[in-house]
């Protein structure tokens, strides 16, 4: 039997995740919609009637539920705001124009402002059951073409996120490699046999990274590549294209334009406001624990119960962050275990093996309540929430020039790479991520990354 018919028998015998992915979010719009009508109830039934037919119909010609490759419901979350406003404003013209639908300003009001806020809630707890329908679902047999460095981030990146639905089944490349550095996974064989080897291993994704061959071997690999195999390309200079990059056109040809994003002084009060009324309610709330974390600090070892240390924050201004204390006393003292976290990297100072670290000060680590106390950095505006990571004055000596962007906007006590892996995450990444979300900044996204890192923070993965 041919690898395309076991394809379409499995494919005809599950559903695809993306496909779960959209019926889930359409139906999860769908409830909050019915809910936001009952709220409503006093509204006249044409109106009623009308918005629910008009809001799917908005979202499906929108490409609201259009299948995406990662179970992220928060992120069009915005984009549904936009909906029902959409819907409210079709409701106003249908009523203005002859068809008496009841419209008062309340009625008006009332609908939009309910419709917003429960699909906003809605697809909030959609976002972890989203997860677990892709960890559930069949994987995608997915064959990467590359066997070099971005080739095996990208393997990385399949393995270590079970929610994107992906298995991977080998690589494709030319050139004297035997095996991919790394990797169990097999090399498949060269780009000139990719259409046997897409039959042979059942691909339903191929992933192009980078490869030695020539151009035009790729495009006729890319021509050969069967309707229902998806095809995903990694651009180049991938760790400077952002959510804000846009394809432009220049007479036929398409390029890549960068979206570079400062943030602006009202975007700076909003995101300061955001900053003191959250890290208030949060430190209200954290409160009656904190007696408890100090008390078993002193109880473990001898030595102060808070740690204050320089770091380096916006535009290189220094200032001191505090922490729960984790190590021993003078543990930042200790020139033999310092030598031997700058070995690897002089620019990530962290280290799962660390022996200066206290048998309480693991868990406080493992559970991230030892960075409680920079709560008082956020209050302070030396900090913020959400961010790249504060910086001691030895990484950021060790930055090149391009680098240095991270240090302009504040740094936080949570940000992207956190929620994509905290610790186990390369500094280079780190990097990347940080400039990602420097380059995509809204109070969504900061709401966005506060939310991921509850789980985050419970599943302790990659926390030391």
């Amino acid at each position: 039997m041919d690898g395309r018919s076991s394809s379409v028998r499995r494919n005809q015998g599950a559903w695809k995740p993306q496909t779960r992915w959209s019926l889930l979010l359409g139906a999860v719009d769908f409830v909050m919609v019915l809910l936001a009508l009952l709220v409503n109830r006093t509204s006249s039934p044409g109106l009623l009637l009308s918005f629910v037919v008009i809001v799917p119909l908005i979202a499906l010609a929108t490409g609201i539920y259009t299948t995406r490759l990662h179970a992220d419901a928060s992120a069009r979350a915005p984009h549904m705001v936009g909906v029902v406003t959409a819907s409210v404003l079709v409701l106003i013209a249908v009523d203005f124009f002859g068809l008496d639908l009841g419209l008062t300003p309340s009625a008006v009001v009332r609908l939009w402002l309910s419709a917003s806020l429960l699909i906003l809630v809605g697809r909030l707890l959609a976002t972890p059951l989203a997860g677990v329908l892709f960890r559930t679902a069949p994987k995608r047999r997915t064959i990467i073409i590359g066997s070099g460095f971005a080739a095996v981030l990208v393997a990385r990146k399949i393995e270590s996120h079970p929610e994107l639905g992906l298995e991977t089944v080998g690589f494709v490349d030319d050139g004297p490699r035997m095996s991919v550095r790394g990797r169990d996974e097999p090399l498949l064989g060269d780009v000139g046999h990719i259409h046997e080897i897409i039959e042979q291993t059942d691909a339903e994704v191929a992933i192009f990274g980078y490869t030695h061959n020539p151009t035009d071997e790729m495009l006729i690999a890319l021509y050969q590549m069967p309707p229902r195999v998806e095809v995903l390309m990694m651009p180049r200079f991938f760790q400077f294209v952002s959510a804000g990059m846009r394809v432009e056109d220049l007479a036929g040809m398409p390029l890549l334009k960068l979206h570079r994003h400062e943030l602006t002084a009202p975007e700076r009060f909003l995101k300061r406001t955001e900053d003191i009324v959250l890290a208030g309610i949060i430190s209200l709330l954290v409160l009656p624990l904190l007696p408890l974390v100090a008390l078993a600090i002193k109880l473990d070892s001898p030595g102060p119960v808070f740690y204050k240390h320089e770091r380096v924050g916006r535009r290189g201004k220094p200032f001191h962050m505090y922490k729960f204390r984790s190590m021993r006393q003078d543990a930042d003292k200790d020139a033999e275990a310092l030598a031997e976290l700058g070995e690897e990297d002089p620019r990530g100072l962290k280290n799962k093996a660390d022996s200066r670290i206290t048998r309480v000060g693991a868990f406080l680590r493992k559970s991230s309540i030892d960075e409680l106390p920079q709560l008082i950095n956020v209050l302070r505006g030396e900090m913020s929430l959400v961010g790249p990571r504060p910086a001691v004055a030895a990484e950021v000596a060790a930055y090149d020039e391009w680098q240095k962007k991270r240090l302009s906007v504040p740094p936080g006590i949570t940000g992207l790479w956190q929620v994509n892996g905290r610790s186990d995450v390369p500094f280079d990444e780190r990097i990347w991520l940080d400039f990602m979300y420097i380059d995509s900044w809204s109070l969504w996204l900061d709401l966005s990354i506060l939310l991921k890192t509850i789980p985050a923070v419970l599943s302790a993965k990659g926390a030391y």
